[in-house]
């Protein structure tokens, strides 16, 4: 014979009357099920509601977020997710083609749905492309276009392959080159870059610009790889000391401390108003160089092409595609030419606490939420950004 203590009799007394409520519960379930049925005509309604309901996953590779349009993007990708209901999967710190596949590998293995990212070269765009049309993952290309014919013509026939969003570097070196001929200068030298990389077609809007103006660029040299300071010391140097007449230098870049070095190297060797600098990008301090008459011009203000190729992916892998077809997207550049609108930049667009699209807009851009929305409708929005939009209508 056995005996139970107290607590065991309490505890199997206790398990009694939870299986009764368990059980009673089950019965109350099972009749508004079976209510349910007789009401309804079938199970496709609720597969559809799950559908609609589910939340995709959509990976993002990005070289990283701790500059300022890293910063920007993040934000602005991380703020979209929630208004549209849709999971990120983060790949950061990508810098060459083999990362850039492992991480895509990797957002696969994870469950990601579409796949967003900037090659870091034409190899990687082909090599990612692979990747995702043999898993059937979308994949969408932001910042960037592809220069190779026979990479880009592959990854355009890419089923699986949604488009691409880069930013008009080519007409915004050509409004850079105008500034400074409306200043009155004509004679240029030009920090170019590497010919084989995306951005290099910098190089020929400057080019182009300068043709179209009747200016000249008389010297040039190329931006290293590595970043070093001295090659930009040295280039600049060089412009001076062999062109004195030189009156304006083109930089396409100002990234891995290029402006500075660019910057000081002309302050050092000639007085305020001789030689006047534009660039892509801004730096730290920039504002003050404009206040003292170093700087004619910066082109900026890139981070919206992440949100749109992001919220096009979006759309594709929700079942509501923008086109058939792939899409290719140009955004404009803000063009910057004051410290009073370096100082806006900075607060509206620059910053990763002040969104540039309201909710409703980012809604309005996706299918699940506005079934009329068009490709129109996004090439509409970017043809009318500008720093005074931005102030009239950010959040």
């Amino acid at each position: 014979m056995s005996y139970s203590t107290p607590s065991t009799y309490n505890e199997r007394k206790g398990e009694d009357k939870m299986k009764k409520f368990i059980a009673l519960v089950l019965a109350m379930l099972l009749c508004a099920a079976l209510l349910t049925g007789c009401g309804s005509t079938g199970t496709s309604s609720t597969a559809s509601t799950q559908a609609a309901d589910a939340i995709h996953k959509i990976g993002v590779i990005f070289y990283g977020k701790d500059d300022d349009l890293g910063q920007c993007v993040y934000a602005e990708i991380n703020h979209a997710a929630e208004v549209i209901g849709v999971e990120v999967e983060w790949a950061l710190g990508d810098y060459d083609t083999e990362s850039q596949l492992t991480s895509v590998e990797n957002l696969i293995s994870a469950g990601c749905e579409g796949i967003m990212f900037m090659p870091i070269e034409d190899a990687s765009a082909q090599k990612v492309g692979q990747a995702c049309e043999e898993s059937g993952v979308y994949f969408a290309i932001c910042f960037r276009d592809i220069l190779d014919a026979d990479i880009k013509s592959y990854v355009e026939s890419c089923e699986y392959y949604v488009g691409s969003c880069w930013e008009d570097d080519k007409g915004a070196a050509e409004e850079l080159v105008a500034v400074l001929a409306e200043d009155g200068r004509s004679v240029f030298g030009l920090e170019k870059l590497n010919p084989s990389i995306a951005l290099a077609v910098r190089n020929t809007g400057f080019e182009n610009g300068a043709e179209a103006v009747g200016a000249e660029i008389v010297a040039e040299y190329e931006v290293p790889n590595d970043g070093n300071s001295q090659t930009h010391i040295n280039g600049i140097t060089n412009f001076l000391n062999l062109y004195p007449d030189m009156d304006g230098i083109l930089m396409t870049t100002s990234s891995q401390g290029a402006a500075e070095s660019i910057v000081n190297t002309v302050k050092q060797n000639t007085a305020v108003g001789d030689v006047k600098l534009v660039m892509f990008d801004l730096y730290d301090g920039i504002a003050e160089d404009f206040e003292e008459g170093w700087v004619a011009a910066a082109s900026a203000g890139n981070s919206p092409d992440a949100l749109f190729v992001f919220l096009m992916l979006f759309n594709s892998v929700d079942g509501t595609p923008l086109s058939e077809d792939f899409i290719n997207l140009s955004q404009k550049q803000v063009i910057i030419t004051s410290a009073e609108e370096c100082e806006d930049y900075e607060k509206y667009i620059d910053n990763p606490d002040y969104q540039i699209y309201s909710d409703e807009i980012i809604k309005s851009l996706v299918g699940k939420y506005n079934p009329d929305v068009t490709l129109e409708d996004y090439t509409e929005l970017m043809d009318a950004f500008s720093l005074e939009w931005v102030k009239e209508n950010a959040n």
